[in-house]
């Protein structure tokens, strides 16, 4: 027991506190909240789903036979991150997708501005994916242009919520 005890009590791991920002916890709860019933595609699995209650699509496989029976997308080693298939994923046409934005608007996993803008989605909202809690964590984003977008995706606001028009 005095094995185990030290551990516990020193490894900042083991003090979750259920009052710090969480922006996975906060996106579901929000998703969950705003789109009740609708179809979620994303690559964060886990805290998102379980705090939404929405049906989720997998994006890389872990949970998707399609996907995860693919060869490999990327040389890149990253475990659990190494099978997507955009096509694949927008083919299914969920009601919404949530997955990491880069600054030109692309998405991580191969999903391109131009092939989401192509089936019919938009960015709706940006996720602050910082440590600390923001003022705001989820903005609006719908409308913005591409110079505004950019700013707030370089200010932490790097997790982006896409609907289907």
């Amino acid at each position: 027991m005095l094995e185990v005890l030290p551990p516990l009590s020193l490894d900042p791991r083991f003090q979750y506190n259920f009052n710090k920002y969480d922006c996975w916890v906060t996106t579901g709860k929000f998703l969950g909240q705003k789109y009740r019933g609708k179809t979620l595609a994303t690559s964060a699995l886990g805290k998102i789903p379980f705090f939404s209650g929405l049906y989720v699509e997998d994006m890389l496989g872990l949970g998707d036979p399609v996907i995860a029976h693919r060869p490999v997308a990327t040389q890149d080693f990253d475990p659990g991150h190494m099978k997507f298939d955009p096509d694949y994923t927008l083919g299914r046409r969920p009601d919404l997708i949530a997955d990491w934005i880069f600054p030109s608007g692309d998405l991580a996993f191969a999903i391109t501005k131009t092939k989401y803008q192509n089936a019919g989605y938009r960015v709706a909202y940006l996720v602050s994916t910082r440590r600390i809690a923001p003022q705001e964590p989820i903005i609006k984003a719908e409308g913005m242009d591409d110079q505004a977008l950019q700013a707030w995706i370089s200010q932490g606001y790097n997790f982006a919520i896409l609907t289907r028009q």
